[in-house]
């Protein structure tokens, strides 16, 4: 996709979305929107940001899912964090290069900033310095539980462990109670959970028979379905 398409494309969309209330939230109490350099549509399978290629900015995401991956000391992927609406990438990034490969898993929008002025804006902006700041500290903490669902015991626990997160994620951008929404809808493959919780492909498929079978979980080509969060937790 060329950056002009994307651009048209981002301008397509400007209109005809409704942002989660998360993000709206960001939105109004705050003046980022009016210092995003643009508001690019990505396509699944596009990158935001290459590993150990230049990125001079920090994406806020208005909708859609990414991964960010690393490849390890072994050389294997693996997905450190899941990024959906209201989450920043960008913002720790140590370096002028990416410490991650972003994905988009589905089409998604995002806000994209240059790094010095979102830095400048937050050395000079209270709201706009609590907004990243509270959202780094959101970050380290998903970051810290895939790291305990890793650490689990069994293979189910494990898969179990990372799927109820993701679909509590889904359920608060819902601004539904737990029992409203009947089933959080993922687009994640099971090769980006494989590489999640460091399971073979072929352990985590067998898993996800084992929990369709059990009526906890649906999956096809668009992506995972929770059809029981509540028993998925209980199992994990």
């Amino acid at each position: 996709m060329s950056v002009q398409s994307t651009r048209e494309a981002s301008v397509r969309v400007r209109d005809n979305l409704v942002w989660p209330s998360a993000v709206r939230r960001v939105l109004s109490s705050t003046i980022l929107e009016d210092y995003a350099s643009e508001r690019l549509l990505f396509q699944r399978g596009k990158h935001l940001a290459v590993e150990g290629a230049p990125n001079p900015y920090v994406y806020f995401h208005l909708t859609g899912w990414a991964a960010a991956e690393c490849v390890s000391a072994r050389g294997d992927r693996v997905v450190m964090d899941f990024i959906t609406a209201g989450d920043f990438f960008g913002l720790g990034q140590e370096s002028c290069d990416a410490a991650f490969t972003v994905t988009a898993m589905s089409d998604l929008v995002a806000l994209r900033f240059e790094r010095e002025q979102l830095f400048e804006l937050i050395d000079t902006d209270d709201r706009v310095r609590a907004t990243c700041f509270q959202s780094m500290q959101t970050s380290l903490t998903r970051v810290r539980n895939m790291r305990i669902a890793v650490s689990a015991k069994s293979g189910v626990s494990k898969v179990c462990q990372l799927l109820s997160d993701l679909g509590e994620r889904v359920i608060a951008l819902s601004d539904s109670t737990l029992g409203a929404v009947v089933r959080p809808r993922i687009p994640l493959s099971q090769v980006a959970l494989a590489n999640a919780i460091g399971l073979t492909p072929v352990a985590v498929n067998r898993i996800v028979k084992n929990l369709r079978q059990a009526g906890l979980v649906d999956w096809d080509v668009a992506g995972l379905s929770i059809l029981d969060l509540r028993r998925l937790r209980a199992f994990a």
